[in-house]
């Protein structure tokens, strides 16, 4: 019982993240023109800019054979 009410909690906060991250990366791209992903960290997801996970990319912060094409492929949302 208790785990259901916590895996429902999980469940709903990453919900929440996903729709702030997507309205931020909404919102990033009407100002700024910026291409943007939603990518899912530890603590949620985030909206990063192409350039941003670019510099992630070049500092080794994926793992080793992860290519730009597969960290686009796997977010959540890209803006167009």
């Amino acid at each position: 019982m208790v785990n259901k009410i916590i895996a429902a909690w999980y469940k709903l906060m990453y919900h929440k993240s996903l729709k702030r991250a997507t309205k931020h990366a909404n919102h990033i791209k009407c100002t700024t023109g910026y291409k943007c992903f939603v990518l899912l960290f530890p603590k949620g997801y985030k909206a990063i800019t192409k350039q941003a996970v670019k510099q992630l990319h070049k500092q080794k912060y994926f793992k080793k054979n992860v290519s730009l094409q597969h960290i686009e492929n796997m977010s959540a949302y890209t803006t167009t």
